[in-house]
């Protein structure tokens, strides 16, 4: 009787688990309706960077003058993917997006780019952060 009372108490705990284990990653899918106005933002600010950084200002929180040097060593963007989409805070999210692109020379390099998202005027997401791999292979100043 203790037996089957601990294996009972034991299929409970390794249900809940998965159940829990579930949810958590269901959390970090950028598919998820749970991230579909950040999601938007990411697909919106990516469109327009790949055709020029002007258009990229109204997902940003800041000036999209800092991106001319990313723009110009990312060479021909030819698509992405969001990775994972992760809650910060409250009012963050931290994004990992794929970047696939055509270097100047014709070879073909994927970069990560890392992104902060930041809730503005209590519904809007913006991106406030942006960090990328393409800085590998910059020319180095003297």
């Amino acid at each position: 009787m203790k037996k089957v009372r601990i294996l009972s108490i034991l299929i409970v705990a390794a249900v809940l688990l998965g159940i829990a284990s579930s949810l958590w990653k269901n959390r970090a899918d950028p598919l998820s309706a749970h991230h579909a106005e950040a999601r938007a933002t990411i697909e919106g600010f990516y469109n327009a960077f790949r055709v020029d950084i002007g258009g990229t200002a109204p997902y940003l929180t800041v000036s999209p003058a800092f991106l001319a040097n990313y723009r110009f060593y990312y060479g021909d963007i030819q698509g992405y993917t969001i990775a994972s989409i992760r809650e910060s805070g409250s009012d963050l999210k931290t994004a990992s997006v794929q970047v696939r692109t055509r270097k100047h020379d014709g070879a073909e390099v994927t970069y990560t780019d890392t992104l902060q998202l930041e809730r503005t005027d209590g519904s809007r997401w913006l991106i406030s952060g942006y960090v990328t791999s393409s800085t590998e292979g910059w020319p180095k100043l003297p």
